[in-house]
């Protein structure tokens, strides 16, 4: 896992990630399509990012359904790692292929490949993003930086997992 989150750093810095509050969609021309990007700076400082991740909505969230949606982002990121790397980067013709026999012709054809590749690209951007900021809640709630009690005790439980939980975290603080 380290070396994935090693990995999704150095695609995050090359791909020009550095700081805004809330990701926004941008529209980006490749070739003759145009896709969306995350456009999302990653902030700097613990005060900047106690704010994206607030932005986010994960200030809501319990410990345990932060580990739950990191592992879980964790497992799918690699299935989109290998769709974008292994089939629209070494082999895109695979990808043309399963067009080509959907009856797709030119200039089609070059259009949907374009698409598919760049929506792969689209959604490994936004797991990484959503990887990096639950690794910073986590962060900052294990070093004290934010106290996230009041904000998590709003949320309403819909689990029994969720209801024992709260009661534990009301007990453990107090309340």
């Amino acid at each position: 896992m380290k070396k994935l989150f090693i990995l999704t750093i150095l695609i995050l810095l090359l791909s020009g990630c550095s700081k805004v509050v809330r990701p926004t969609l941008l529209e980006v021309q490749l070739g003759a399509i145009t896709y969306q990007t995350v456009n999302w700076t990653k902030p700097t400082s613990d005060k900047d990012w106690a704010e994206d991740v607030k932005a986010s909505g994960l200030n809501y969230r319990l410990d345990f359904q932060l580990e739950e949606m990191k592992e879980s982002l964790e497992t799918k990121i690699v299935n989109v790692q290998k769709k974008l790397y292994d089939k629209a980067t070494l082999y895109p013709d695979a990808i043309r292929y399963e067009y080509i026999e959907q009856g797709i012709e030119e200039p089609e054809l070059t259009k949907q490949v374009n698409e598919r590749i760049a929506q792969y690209k689209f959604e490994y951007e936004v797991m990484a993003m959503n990887i990096e900021r639950i690794n910073k809640e986590i962060d900052l709630r294990k070093r004290g930086k934010v106290d996230r009690t009041q904000d998590i005790l709003k949320a309403k439980p819909s689990t029994e997992k969720e209801k024992v939980e709260l009661e534990k975290l009301k007990i453990e603080k107090g309340l």
